[in-house]
């Protein structure tokens, strides 16, 4: 039985030696049938005896350089994976497959749209990503019903606009190409949820963006973009917005009418302050808020009750707001890389804190009211100047994770022995000696200990 799942939104959190890191990203997943190496060939020849039979055909890296014209044999096929291959064409008896719904030529050597795909009114999903496409077709079916496109990591540097066609269209990947224009072209496509431009040279949004009333989840990261038309705030039904790495140094005064905003990346830019109305935000779960060379944290931040994922790393900030605590739902915080000289105890007061990065600061003592953060089961503190730690600590009855490398301790408290659910202490670079190393490996038996 085939099934097709398109996850359009992800949020991941990356816990590394080095790192906790909060990513957002949009993709298309791959349609699948249940697991079975049936459906997986060498080559089409090898497919040939079930052609009839099958209903999905994979013929991956198998460095296939022409598809031959049996393929019309295999009549049932409703998904065909050909990806990781140096097809540069498709043949036009492809045609005769009125059941295919799904194909997948990533990774491949097209350097034209094939235009007979075009031409298929069945087809659903499309995916040319990873190609050497410049220019997509000047005409598609009017009858076809092409839901999700990939043609991200090609050369396209224009939409046409016989993109408009596609009145199904759904969701469409355009990151890592040639454009410099938001393509206007795809005002018209009224069922379009969600875009990804990424890695583009855009630099400035239309006025006309706001007919897009059903966007839902839009990718503009790492173009060139300096402003954003107030318009942007009609787009009522918008849930994810990926501004990483532009040139923005402010947000339109109206942006808190995006009431069903969810998720927002604004790092790598150049933006200081917020506007007043960005505490109407009362959705906004996931802020990232990195590299804007913030040596104040905006307010407005701390009226956003329905926060979960704060990234407020690589800036100047020195301390936080003494409201701070109202993010009552605040899971995962980071402010790594900044010019912290305490810890900020108001973070104590944040009781649904359950990681915290804490990273390449200059903390050198941590409070006994640390203690309070009984959610808490990651903290990392590496590259700080702490010299001691608090035997409240060990009343973090959540914690698994503690990273504590490249400070000034000669020692931990022996307290430390009651946290049952310690797994992993990081202690290299400080200023224990063997002995007491030795001591602390008696103190904890079952936690994995680095020095």
């Amino acid at each position: 039985m085939l099934w097709i799942s398109v996850l359009t939104m992800s949020f991941q959190l990356r816990l590394s030696a080095d790192e906790i890191s909060f990513e957002y990203s949009i993709s298309l997943s791959i349609p699948a049938l249940s697991s079975t190496n049936r459906n997986v060939f060498s080559t089409l020849e090898e497919a040939l005896p079930n052609a009839e039979k099958l209903e999905k055909l994979i013929i991956r890296n198998k460095n296939i350089y022409t598809l031959s014209t049996e393929i019309r044999k295999f009549t049932n096929l409703i998904l065909l994976d050909l990806s990781n291959n140096k097809l540069s064409s498709i043949p036009k008896e492809i045609s005769n497959l009125k059941k295919l719904k799904y194909i997948i030529v990533s990774n491949n050597n097209f350097h034209n749209f094939p235009e007979i795909l075009a031409a298929m009114p069945g087809l659903e999903l499309i995916d040319l990503s990873n190609n050497y496409l410049n220019e997509l077709p000047s005409n598609f079916n009017p009858n076809n019903r092409i839901k999700y496109l990939d043609l991200s990591n090609n050369k396209i540097a224009s939409i046409p606009n016989s993109l408009n066609k596609l009145l199904y269209l759904e969701e469409l990947f355009l990151e890592s190409n040639q454009l410099t224009e938001f393509p206007t072209a795809l005002i018209r496509n009224k069922n379009l949820n969600t875009l990804s431009l990424s890695k583009n040279k855009i630099k400035h949004l239309p006025n006309i963006i706001s007919l897009m009333k059903k966007l839902k989840r839009i990718d503009l990261s790492h173009n060139e973009i300096s402003a954003l038309p107030n318009s942007i705030t009609n787009l009522i039904q918008i849930q994810s917005i990926d501004l990483k790495n532009n040139r923005l140094i402010s947000l339109p005064a109206n942006f808190g009418k995006l009431h069903s905003l969810e998720n927002l990346n604004i790092s790598k830019n150049g933006i200081s302050n917020l506007p007043e109305t960005f505490t109407k935000l009362h959705n906004l779960k996931y802020l990232n808020y990195t590299s804007n060379s913030l040596s104040k944290l905006p307010l407005e931040i701390c009226e956003l009750e329905a926060l979960k994922v704060l990234d407020i790393g690589f800036n100047n900030l020195s301390a936080l707001p003494n409201n701070f605590y109202k993010l009552q739902h605040l899971s995962l915080l980071s402010i790594r890389n900044n010019q912290f000289k305490e810890f900020p105890e108001v973070l104590v007061r944040c009781g649904s804190l359950e990681v915290l990065d804490c990273v390449k600061n200059h903390i050198s003592s941590l409070p006994e009211t640390i203690m309070m953060l009984h959610r808490l089961e990651k903290l990392k503190l590496d590259n700080n100047s702490i010299i001691f730690l608090p035997a409240s600590m060990s009343r973090l009855n959540s914690l698994s994770v503690l990273s504590l490398n490249y400070n000034r301790l000669k020692t931990i408290p022996n307290q430390f022995k009651f946290m049952k659910n310690l797994k992993l202490l990081n202690l290299r670079k400080n200023f224990i000696h063997i002995e007491e190393m030795q001591r602390i490996k008696r103190l904890l038996p079952n936690v994995i200990l680095n020095f």
